[in-house]
């Protein structure tokens, strides 16, 4: 019994940290939970530390792959009906709206087929002499927004 509180409470933690329900990812957290009960070497330590560090480790990895993928597969069509006509709010500051549009415009120099790196972004706006505090409360803003 106290596996299985364990087991929850570490689906609980990794989907709080990771935005999606508790429901989502459970099925996934008792199939990690059993690979990493398979490896678990009981002279090695006690079980609770282990469980909760490599079921939490398999989850978030696991998460953040598919995370990757579904942004990766953002259609052509999709993309292409933002750009144009996509108006900015009123309600967010001059920086993260110079942010969001030039975000949209190197997108658009690549062509529409890759998507700009956070990284990237970050690079362009300190060459441009803005500073780092500017540059992470637009990120905020803007990821506050959508």
């Amino acid at each position: 019994m106290e596996e299985i509180k364990l087991l929850y409470k570490i689906t609980w933690n990794v989907a709080k940290h990771h935005r999606t329900t508790f429901s989502e990812i459970i099925g996934e957290a008792y199939i990690k939970w059993i690979q990493t009960l398979a490896s678990y070497q009981k002279e090695k330590g006690a079980l609770s530390p282990y469980m909760w560090a490599g079921v939490t480790r398999a989850l978030s990895y696991q998460l953040e792959k598919e995370r990757k993928l579904y942004f990766t597969q953002i259609s052509e069509n999709t993309a292409t009906k933002l750009t144009p006509q996509f108006e900015m709010p009123e309600n967010l500051s001059i920086n993260a709206k110079i942010i969001a549009r030039e975000t949209l415009n190197l997108w658009e120099q690549s062509g529409k087929s890759v998507i700009p790196k956070k990284q990237e972004i970050t690079s362009h706006f300190l060459s441009k002499g803005w500073k780092w505090n500017e540059i992470r409360n637009s990120y905020k803003e803007l990821k506050n927004y959508f």
